[in-house]
């Protein structure tokens, strides 16, 4: 569930006031493709600032920037689907495509093995926003298996993993924009801990340093977010097959 979603489904089961002013304000926003500063929030809420954050934080974000972020994340995302950008137009592209990808990523066998192996230790999820969901999938199955394993779907706190981590694995995945953040804590921590990447084509370039890095792009080019969606999701499973 995305957090549009979410948003519309605390809309229709609260009968707290204040919650329902303050997500129709934010669907609002959402519709318009136009996010307001949180002090213009507060103002068409009549609220105050605190009572914005209050709410932010109970929906597991550190608060309004963060909640806002992930909007305007999904927001992009819901116009590249609704203008019909798409790379594949049939049933048979879409069909070849999936084929083509999954005989390509038989070259990553190797390195899928590799990273079964690398899990064993400590490891911590890093997710950029493109692919949280996948790397919840990947959380949760090993917490499952009883690795010990880290990850949390606020994103700041993702991200703070602390600098003087050792000997331990950390797994990115990475793709489509604000990923500032994960590469700031990448090069804090890539010298003294397991580093695995799944990433796209265009930031495989800033992985200077890494166990395992694998594309999910099948070429150069980027791809769409929901074919990507998919890619990843198979990789993730067959991680999965193989820790079991």
């Amino acid at each position: 569930m995305n957090l549009r979603e979410k948003l519309i489904l605390v809309l229709k089961e609260t009968h707290n006031q204040l919650k329902i002013v303050i997500i129709n304000n934010l669907l609002e926003c959402f519709d318009k493709n136009i996010f307001l500063p949180i002090q213009t929030i507060s103002n068409n809420c009549f609220v105050s600032k605190s009572a914005i954050s209050k709410f932010c934080n109970k929906l597991g974000f550190t608060g309004y920037r963060e909640l806002v972020s992930r909007l305007k994340f999904e927001r992009e995302n819901y116009l590249n689907i609704l203008d019909n950008k798409m790379e594949i137009k049939s049933y048979d592209d879409t069909k070849n495509y999936f084929i083509n990808c999954i005989s390509f990523f038989d070259n990553y066998k190797e390195k899928l093995l590799t990273i079964a192996e690398l899990i064993k230790n400590d490891t911590y999820i890093v997710a950029s926003n493109q692919l949280i969901n996948q790397a919840k999938i990947l959380y949760f199955y090993l917490n499952k298996k009883g690795y010990k394993v880290f990850f949390t779907e606020m994103l700041v706190a993702n991200y703070n993993l602390d600098i003087n981590l050792k000997n331990s694995t950390v797994l990115f995945l990475v793709g489509g924009m604000e990923v500032g953040g994960i590469f700031n804590v990448y090069h804090k921590i890539k010298y003294n801990n397991n580093i695995i990447f799944l990433t796209s084509t265009a930031l495989s370039t800033r992985i200077d340093k890494c166990e395992v890095k694998i594309i999910f792009d099948l070429n150069n080019s980027s791809t769409s977010y929901y074919l990507r969606s998919v890619l990843v999701g198979y990789l993730i499973a067959q991680i999965i097959n193989i820790v079991n």
